[in-house]
């Protein structure tokens, strides 16, 4: 999260900013602000997600590995809150991981893990027998 976003501007030395209505607000604030420009309600519903303390975030961390070693990225470039992995992992959560329709969030997730095979035209939770990839 180096680059600031567009309109807002750091103040001494990162704990404030100056928000592109010129209001004086708190690092946690603009670190919100942020988190709502990837999807995420605010930043500690990230923060959480990423935390192996939840279930939530020991789900993301496989899936992330399986990501990692696919692509061949680092966790850390895949951990960031604008990454690929994070706008879809956003989208399938919006869709509360139940989207069944062969082009939904759920899916794309599914498939960019491996979970999946990668343009199939069944239902998500319908996978043939002989296109199952894990048992």
């Amino acid at each position: 999260m180096a680059e600031v976003l567009p309109g807002w501007k750091p103040l001494e030395g990162g704990r404030r900013y100056l928000s592109p209505s010129g209001q004086n607000v708190s690092r946690r604030q603009y670190l919100n602000a942020i988190a709502q420009r990837w999807g995420w309600r605010n930043y500690s519903e990230f923060q959480r997600a990423n935390s192996l303390g939840t279930l939530e975030g020991q789900r993301r961390l496989a899936a992330a590995r399986v990501y990692a070693r696919k692509t061949g990225l680092s966790m850390s470039v895949i951990w960031k809150i604008d990454s690929d992995f994070n706008r879809r992992y956003v989208a399938a959560k919006a869709e509360g991981f139940s989207g069944r329709l062969p082009n939904s969030a759920t899916a794309r997730f599914l498939e960019m893990t491996t979970r999946r095979a990668v343009g199939a035209a069944y239902m998500v939770g319908e996978t043939p027998d002989e296109e199952r990839l894990y048992e």
